[in-house]
This record gives C-alpha cells, sequence and structure tokens, in this order.
C-alpha cells in the first residue's frame, strides 16, 4: 500500500475510534477525560450512532477488508 494510502486508512481509524470512544462517554461507560466523571448525555449518543451510520453510507464500497 502507498505511503498516502495509508496515512487515508489510518486518518480514517482514527476519525471512527474518535466516534465510538466519545459514544461510551455519553452512554457513561467511561469517564470523560477533561471532567474525570462519566455522564450519561443520550441525545449526544443519537447523534453520534447517526454520525457513524452516514459515514458507513458515505464509505460503503470504499474500504479495504
Amino acid at each position: 500500500m502507498e505511503l498516502e494510502g495509508k496515512m487515508e486508512e489510518n486518518l480514517f481509524m482514527f476519525v471512527v475510534s474518535f466516534f465510538l470512544n466519545w459514544g461510551y462517554q455519553t452512554l457513561g461507560k467511561i469517564a470523560n477525560p477533561t471532567t474525570g466523571k462519566t455522564e450519561k448525555d443520550l441525545p449526544m449518543t443519537q447523534r453520534i450512532i447517526e454520525i457513524l451510520q452516514m459515514l458507513k453510507e458515505k464509505t460503503k464500497g470504499n474500504l479495504d477488508e
């Protein structure tokens, strides 16, 4: 894989991981790294799910295994 492609793959994985971790925070499953507290924010969780669903649709057929 060429360097540019690998960098794009790493960036995509970073974005997905970012939203995954943020989702866990908004579900109260892991602590907010800024406050150290676990708090639920279910409306924000729903938005994160919608963003991840949109990413799934927009990248369909464009991702490597």
